[in-house]
């Protein structure tokens, strides 16, 4: 934002002189972060230093305080000084940007490793028990992706945050002080940042809505892509709720659906009391770290409180489309006095949700390295899903199948026995009724849905004996081919007979080891979706060379996120989580 105007010399003098004619302050203000953004952008994107934020067996994310690195190696542990040699950015991971993850880097580490407190706060976590460690991990470190356990999720460390803001107004040296304490034991949130410059700014006579448009101008300066972080997004989101004066209730919805997918009630209604469960809750985990004696007693009031939580809250699944924003704006318009016309005007609007999205379309769902693909029929006539995705990005499938308002699965079809095909079995049928389970070769056909399995065969490995499935959608052929190899494609072509095909799903992710230039030159496909996350070197280049040579508008999940194509009577489009916008070929 901040950044155009300073490369358009003429749009910059006159916000200037814009600013000059309504408010000095506001100016000098203006100017002040101008300059820093200047001397900000001289450094260069690198920034040397860091420290291992979270281990896997794959790779470690390295926290650089602005954004994070996520390298693959297993070298390392939690709490360890990083330096990096090299890295090389890729600034259009919009899905790492909102998930705080800046760059991927697979160079060599340096890594000191001394005894920080962080690292010894890490070191303290293992010695207890594995209850006590995994509610320390979620409430002080911030590692946990759902509420499984005990039924109530706020989510993105606000617990903490939220603490941090009731003190502040109270005395703002004393918030400071017990955030930087926080930050040396348990590391650094990029929402503290917030933190920092609402301290700042407390020292001028600003009035509230100029001081959360200054916060959103410097999180610009950092990367104005952190504004799709659900950790700053949020608490501006409801800081701009508490500054316009708006219902809370009825936005808070709004914003559960939105971002999330589904709407708790619970949380709509007495959003306030639910923070301060969640502060209960942390303080209680980390009286539990600091003392583990004391763990059974608070151990009973995690429990107790989360269970309580969890028999009040109600989840209306589905994310609010325009359709449903419209007639929101109305019933907001209609009901903008008394409670029991707001509590209507809600239900309604929940009532709404599931109802999203009637188009019948196919959704290539990014669920990071991983294959997740949803077939929806019109006005929900039918629901079908071809695999999982792996386990650890269950959240992402999760996400968007409750937007998509989704409570039963008409047919699940897991193409082979991969974990990043497969590994979500047990959780979906945890989260959703599925009617049906396919893992063996076998024609589905649901109301105007005909799905032809191609069977090729019995071979050596699991992903030869892919599940491979034909189908046509308002005339444009798709062929999903799960993580079938070279030679497999080969005999797709010559046994099939299938001639030619509209949209095709990559196999295994954009590996070389499938996509030949045979297989594409016969199939002639108009587009093609490689779901990835860029692990592994996917997609190779070798297979994007052959697509692009064969002028295949191709797709990458990694780059786009999600990608759905629509159909309707009138026109067929493709959509992106991106929003890029495309007509299909007819």
């Amino acid at each position: 934002m901040i950044n155009t105007y300073l490369r358009n010399p003429f749009l910059f003098a006159g916000t200037v002189i814009l600013l000059l004619l309504s408010d000095l302050k506001e100016t000098a203000i203006f100017l002040i972060l101008s300059l820093f953004l200047v001397f900000y952008n001289s450094l260069g994107d690198f920034i040397p230093f860091g420290y291992i934020d979270q281990c896997t067996e794959r790779y470690v994310i390295v926290d650089k305080i602005f954004y994070k690195t996520k390298v693959y190696t297993d070298k390392g542990d939690i709490g360890d000084v990083v330096y990096t040699v090299t890295d090389k950015v890729r600034k259009n991971d919009k899905d790492n940007i909102k998930n705080n993850i800046r760059f991927v880097s697979e160079d060599e580490l340096k890594i000191i490793s001394i005894n920080t407190p962080l690292k010894l706060s890490y070191e303290h976590l293992k010695t207890l028990n594995d209850e006590n460690r995994i509610i320390c991990e979620r409430y002080l470190f911030n590692s946990y992706a759902d509420d499984g356990d005990y039924g109530y999720y706020l989510g993105y460390g606000f617990c903490f945050y939220y603490l941090l803001k009731m003190i502040f107004r109270k005395n703002r040296c004393i918030s400071l002080s017990l955030m930087i304490i926080y930050i040396l034991f348990f590391g650094f949130e990029i929402k503290f940042i917030l933190i920092i410059t609402e301290f700042l700014l407390s020292f001028f006579d600003l009035r509230n809505i100029d001081e959360l448009g200054i916060k959103v101008i410097i999180i610009c300066i950092i990367n104005y892509e952190l504004i799709r972080n659900y950790s700053i997004l949020l608490p501006l989101m409801f800081s701009l709720i508490t500054y316009l004066d708006l219902n809370n209730k009825f936005v808070i919805s709004l914003i559960q659906s939105l971002l999330f997918g589904s709407v708790n009630l619970f949380m709509s209604f007495l959003f306030r009391y639910c923070i301060y469960a969640q502060i209960l809750l942390f303080l209680c985990s980390l009286i539990i770290f600091i003392f583990p004696v004391s763990s059974v007693l608070f151990l009973k009031i995690i429990r107790l409180l989360g269970e309580a939580l969890r028999l009040l809250s109600f989840t209306v699944r589905g994310r609010v489309s325009l359709l449903t924003l419209f007639i929101l704006f109305i019933l907001y318009r209609s009901f903008k006095t008394g409670n029991p016309y707001l509590y209507t005007a809600i239900m309604i609007f929940c009532l709404l949700l599931p109802a999203n999205d009637p188009l019948e379309h196919v959704s290539f769902i990014d669920v990071g390295q991983g294959d997740s693909i949803l077939l929806r029929g019109f006005l929900h006539s039918y629901t079908v899903l071809i695999d999982t995705g792996s386990e650890y990005n269950y959240s992402k499938l999760r996400n968007y199948l409750y937007g998509e308002g989704i409570y039963t699965i008409d047919y699940l079809i897991i193409s082979h026995d991969d974990s990043d095909h497969n590994g979500n079995i047990d959780n979906l049928q945890q989260d959703f009724r599925i009617k049906n389970i396919i893992d063996r070769p076998t024609n589905v056909t649901i109301n105007e849905l005909e799905l032809k399995n191609v069977y090729l065969g019995d071979f050596g490995n699991d992903n030869d004996n892919s599940l491979v499935y034909y189908t046509q959608i308002d005339d444009h052929s798709f062929l999903f081919t799960g993580d079938i190899s070279e030679d497999v494609e080969r005999l797709l072509i010559k046994e099939s007979g299938i001639e030619d095909i509209d949209i095709l799903k990559v196999s295994h992710h954009g590996s070389y080891t499938a996509t030949s230039s045979y297989f594409i030159g016969k199939l002639m496909p108009e587009y093609a979706v490689i779901s990835t996350d860029g692990s592994y070197g996917h997609p190779h280049n070798e297979v994007l060379e052959t697509l692009d040579s064969y002028h295949v508008k191709t797709y990458i999940t990694k780059d786009s996120g999600t990608v759905v194509f629509y159909f309707t009577d009138l026109i067929d489009f493709i959509k992106t989580a991106n929003n890029d916008f495309d007509i299909i070929n007819s």
